[in-house]
């Protein structure tokens, strides 16, 4: 019976973890804070309502990430300090009204306000003292660093190069699926943490942004984040005699102004570190005559967003060993295949040419 459990929850884990992404910019990216009114809800008001920023620093040299909000702790310790005083009130009204107070009563009064006073002293200790963790893209070192996996504090740092990103896939029992993205270094096998969605759960782009971002030799990713240091960032690689790029791109990735980017392009253009999605050898794509025992599902980016993953390319690995390629429509539907044939699902970005 143990047995059969451990298997059953094997083959589970089988389906639920994606694979590795490639280590280059899959597709276009958003700009990291398009308006004005965008840094305004994403950094100035978290800041007024004392939650921990998304974006701790944005420049042309590093990028960090909030990957925790201390928020959550400081929440605990209202509402625990609310439970305390209603209890309180309402022993006072009893004495008020002249309700004798038991032994009992008085027992538990003091064990229930010892039980919140330490709760609270933990609570405070994790909002007060306790540092956010973070991620760190170094750009100009070609460093990351992030948090471990689990509850763990500390934070590992490794090259870039070495990363790998992966996605986990979660199907639920009403068909909504849920993502999360995670890296890990391929030399000693540390995972993250579940890394920021960037671009409101479009985690593509967001593996994109990081790629572009970390890719030292190509312009800033968009948005108004990055307007301020765009100029040094250009004059520094053009004192370095603009050397080519360390990622391959499936998007142009084009400077600030036509004048720049006719000067860049002496030495090297787009086109030339041009990379599509490599489909496997023997692989196919759906096809609804070939593919008969397939139902249809509704891919989202997020159990809490709902949006749906719109236009979306997905690799099913069948347990026969055959690799499809479905993509799903503006609406988020695919068509999948059941889970006795499924062995494992991918989010992929193609160029079906």
């Amino acid at each position: 019976m143990l047995f059969r459990i451990v298997k059953k929850m094997f083959k589970r884990l089988q389906k639920i973890v994606g694979g590795d992404l490639p280590l280059y910019i899959l597709q276009e990216v958003n700009p990291l804070f398009a308006n004005e009114q965008e840094f305004k809800e994403k950094v100035e008001d978290r800041i007024a309502a004392k939650k921990d920023p998304n974006y701790i620093q944005y420049t042309d040299e590093q990028l960090i990430l909030n990957m925790q909000n201390r928020r959550n702790a400081s929440i605990w310790l209202e509402i625990v300090v609310f439970m305390i005083g209603f209890i309180d009130i309402c022993v006072l009204v009893f004495v008020l009204k002249g309700v004798r107070i038991g032994g009992d009563f008085v027992n538990f009064l003091w064990i229930s306000h010892g039980v919140a006073l330490f709760l609270m002293s933990i609570a405070y200790y994790q909002w007060k003292f306790i540092p956010i963790k973070t991620m760190t893209l170094d750009r100009q070192q070609g460093l990351i660093t992030y948090p471990r996996a689990f509850r763990s504090r500390a934070h590992h740092t490794c090259r870039f190069n070495d990363i790998s990103a992966y996605w986990t896939s979660t199907p639920t029992s009403s068909g909504v699926v849920i993502f999360n993205m995670f890296v890990k270094d391929t030399r000693t096998g540390r995972v993250s943490t579940p890394v920021p969605r960037l671009f409101a759960y479009e985690f593509e782009k967001g593996w994109a942004f990081f790629v572009w971002y970390m890719d030292k030799n190509r312009p800033l990713p968009p948005g108004l984040a990055f307007d301020p240091y765009r100029e040094q960032d250009f004059q520094r690689r053009k004192a370095e005699g603009f050397p080519p790029p360390l990622y391959r791109s499936a998007i142009p990735t084009p400077e600030a102004t036509p004048e720049q980017q006719r000067e860049r392009e002496l030495y090297w253009k787009d086109e030339e570190y041009h990379q599509g999605f490599p489909i496997e050898a023997g692989g196919e794509f759906f096809d609804p005559k070939v593919h008969t025992t397939w139902n249809e599902v509704t891919y989202y980016y997020d159990k809490d967003c709902l949006e749906p993953s719109s236009n979306a390319w997905h690799l099913y690995v069948l347990t026969d060993g055959r690799k499809v390629y479905a993509q799903t429509d503006n609406a988020g539907k695919a068509y999948a295949p059941p889970d006795e044939e499924l062995r494992s699902i991918h989010m992929v970005v193609i160029n079906k040419n």
